[in-house]
């Protein structure tokens, strides 16, 4: 087999956002389902000072 540097480069640069938004797909949804809960609910962050 001959593998070349270029072809692992494009298979890294379409597999990279992929995976980016599978890992970080649920953390970004559960960040937005938890701020929108809290707005509705009226929770009020203590304030410093």
């Amino acid at each position: 087999m001959d593998d070349k540097p270029v072809a692992m480069l494009v298979a890294a640069a379409v597999v990279a956002p992929i995976c980016a938004l599978c890992i970080l797909g649920p953390a970004i949804l559960g960040s937005v389902v938890a701020w929108v809960s809290a707005w509705f609910g009226g929770y009020k962050a203590k304030e410093i000072g």
